[in-house]
């Protein structure tokens, strides 16, 4: 903000004091926004290292089955990944611990230990691995509550998308997709019923056109190009049109 001759009259300042008293204030001012700076400097750095001292034990906890337990652990004292390590390798895993062992600490029980800012980083952290969002995803939701300073709702919007996203895209295995989808093609397993390689090769070629006439419409009622249904394809048609191709 700019200090101007007003200002100084207000302060009764003499004409002949203000230009000095002027210079005075624009230092002060630019003090005040240099601790400022300085002071929210030491706010994330003090933040930044609790987030990295959080995801060191968890992934110790990570390579010895333990990751939720590691993170409760870690919201409730000032250990290290080392120290971490060796309180966690006394536990059982996260499948046979109790449920207590598991959950996230509320705010009231979490550490006290440690600056302001890494205490609100604690808290923070805690209230998106103990979200019911993080529940199936405590992977996901470690990656964003300890490589970013996400807020609680953007954090939780995040998972909650990826769930949404899981729901709309399933992964199927390939016995699902062949459930759903079916396949077509010659049986060459059984070489011996009978069946020349060229009776099983045409076999492949009607089922793929079934399927090809079944996805466009077409039914074995169908008339050809010059009806009014589909276009219906069959083994002799595919042939003559490959010939007549070829003989272009």
């Amino acid at each position: 903000m700019p200090i101007d001759n007003q200002e100084l009259l207000k302060r009764g300042t003499p004409y002949q004091e203000r230009p000095y008293l002027r210079s005075q204030l624009i230092a002060a001012r630019e003090r005040d926004v240099a601790e400022s700076a300085k002071a929210e400097a030491a706010r994330q750095a003090d933040a930044v290292a609790e987030r990295q001292r959080i995801a060191g034990v968890i992934k110790a906890g990570v390579d010895r089955g333990r990751p939720r337990q590691a993170a409760r652990l870690a919201l409730l004292a000032p250990v290290g990944a080392d120290a971490a390590a060796t309180i966690l390798g006394k536990l059982p895993s996260d499948e046979d611990a109790e449920a207590a062992a598991r959950d996230m600490p509320a705010s009231s029980t979490i550490g006290t230990f440690g600056t302001a800012p890494a205490r609100s980083e604690r808290e923070r952290i805690a209230k998106i691995l103990g979200h019911e969002a993080a529940a199936s995803r405590f992977t996901a939701a470690t990656e964003l509550a300890t490589t970013t300073d996400l807020a609680v709702a953007d954090a939780v919007a995040a998972l909650l998308m990826m769930a949404v996203e899981a729901t709309s895209n399933p992964v199927t295995d390939l016995a699902a997709r062949h459930r759903e989808c079916g396949e077509f093609g010659a049986d060459f397993s059984a070489a011996a019923d009978g069946r020349s390689g060229a009776e099983r090769t045409r076999e492949m070629w009607s089922a793929a056109i079934a399927s090809v006439n079944q996805s466009m419409g077409a039914s074995a009622t169908d008339a050809g190009p010059a009806g009014s249904g589909g276009l219906q394809l069959d083994a002799e048609s595919l042939a003559r049109l490959a010939a007549s191709r070829g003989a272009r």
